[in-house]
């Protein structure tokens, strides 16, 4: 699922440097439209694929 999302653009860590495994690490410090625009190509691309 990581590189899916790196695949699309959106750069993410998985939690494990966290103690967190299951969660997703993204940096949000940008303009709250780029913070939506990837939040969407996530959305389309990564998790609601039809294959």
């Amino acid at each position: 699922m990581q590189k899916a999302g790196w695949d699309v653009g959106v750069a993410w860590q998985d939690g494990r440097m966290l103690l967190h495994p299951c969660a997703i690490r993204m940096n949000l410090a940008l303009p709250f439209s780029r913070v939506q625009e990837a939040f969407d190509r996530l959305d389309k691309y990564v998790f609601n694929t039809e294959k």
